[in-house]
């Protein structure tokens, strides 16, 4: 069942933060290019990660792709470690903005109770023991389609 639930948010992460292959090289690129500035790796070391990427990227055509490859990325070469993570807490951002979304608009229907217990349940999802986003979407759909609705459209 866990495994669903961490599947379900994983899904919903792609979707709020949608990471094109373009981006991805961009990203991958700067780090690289950044670290032969600061002599951190070696121009044949930096033609390596170039190289692999260059090989391995065509190949993305989906964020979720996308999603696979940076999640890994880190195995093969250290120095890129720092994208998976940017990457993660941008997804973290959004995730929290979506209950922020969702929260308002609880309080703007003058549910001070399901309001106070999504404030409690964020916190324990934190510390997580709570429930998860999913369980909210389940609860509260048509809220919680227009708070990822309104997130995506954010820039």
């Amino acid at each position: 069942m866990w495994l669903l639930k961490i599947k379900q948010m994983q899904d919903l992460g792609t979707k709020l933060n949608p990471i094109t292959k373009v981006r991805l090289f961009q990203e991958i690129k700067k780090i690289v290019f950044t670290r032969l500035d600061k002599n951190s790796i070696s121009p044949e070391r930096s033609n390596k990660i170039l190289a692999y990427l260059k090989k391995h990227i065509v190949a993305i055509n989906t964020p979720k792709e996308a999603k696979k490859f940076y999640m890994n990325i880190g195995t093969d070469f250290s120095e890129l470690l720092p994208i998976k993570t940017k990457f993660e807490i941008e997804e973290k951002e959004k995730m929290h903005r979506v209950l922020v979304v969702i929260l308002d608009a609880v309080l703007e229907k003058y549910d001070f109770e399901f309001a106070t217990r999504i404030m409690e349940e964020v916190e324990a999802i934190e510390e997580k023991k709570g429930r998860t986003i999913e369980d909210l979407a389940r609860e509260i759909p048509e809220e919680f389609n227009a708070a990822v609705a309104q997130v995506q459209n954010e820039k």
